[in-house]
């Protein structure tokens, strides 16, 4: 037995020495953890959920809604918050300042620059600036300046105005409104601001012609006045806003 051990022995210091070492029972050279293949984490089937009364509390994550959800939320909100109007008619359309223009048309009274004056009209090619004023009797109203035709806008869309030819201070007057040209300049203030206006039609029309007065989609200003020496005509300046 002695002389076994020491066998044992000396082999032990020839594998520590750096000699061929005998190979290691198979058992001990197998490593001892192996990972296993990662899995690709999935959202639970049903089957799988529990509940509490298994004694398990499962917590619902917390979900964003969705634009349709969203916007439907804020619908729900204004629907509660902001009563419905009622649609615009030519009766209501005005009632409680709702708006400045309809239809193409804007009240004198939601223009006025002053107290008793609508706006003010400028013509730089034959040195004018005009007052224009808002009144029942048109005809005392151009013994100051122009006179807003009643049945026009005062801002959006077709501005009428008629002054007289003379017989007034210059500054009262459309005497020089037959030396425009097509291009010239006109601008025209009010409280809701200041427009520039080009020149586009000169001419003579009837004294009973009011079609140049009607409501246009676009923002003119009509300019009429008397023509000497014929009483039933009437010279007749549009520009168009540009």
């Amino acid at each position: 037995m002695k002389r076994i051990l020491v066998s044992l022995g000396a082999l032990a210091m020839l594998g520590l020495s750096g000699c061929v070492a005998a190979p290691l029972p198979a058992a001990l050279s197998t490593p001892q953890y192996v990972p296993s293949e990662m899995k690709v984490l999935t959202a639970p089937r049903p089957e799988e959920i529990h509940t509490s009364e298994e004694g398990i509390v499962r917590i619902e994550a917390k979900r964003e809604p969705t634009v349709r959800q969203q916007s439907d939320s804020v619908q729900a909100e204004l629907d509660g918050a902001i009563p419905p109007q009622e649609p615009l008619t030519p009766d209501t359309v005005w009632e409680e300042d709702r708006v400045v223009t309809y239809n193409s048309y804007t009240l004198p009274e939601k223009a006025m620059l002053e107290e008793d004056c609508l706006g003010v009209l400028t013509i730089p090619a034959i040195g004018l600036e005009m007052k224009i004023y808002e009144a029942e009797d048109e005809m005392e109203a151009m013994l100051k300046g122009g006179a807003h035709y009643k049945d026009t806008s005062a801002w959006d869309g077709n501005i009428g105005i008629s002054a007289h030819n003379s017989g007034v201070p210059e500054y009262a007057s459309f005497g020089n409104l037959q030396n425009l040209r097509k291009g010239d300049t006109l601008f025209y203030r009010t409280s809701l601001g200041e427009r520039q206006y080009k020149v586009e039609t000169i001419l003579e029309i009837s004294d009973e012609d009011w079609s140049y007065l009607g409501r246009t989609a676009d923002n003119r200003l009509t300019l009429t006045t008397c023509v000497t020496g014929k009483p039933d005509k009437r010279f007749l300046v549009q520009a168009i806003q540009g």
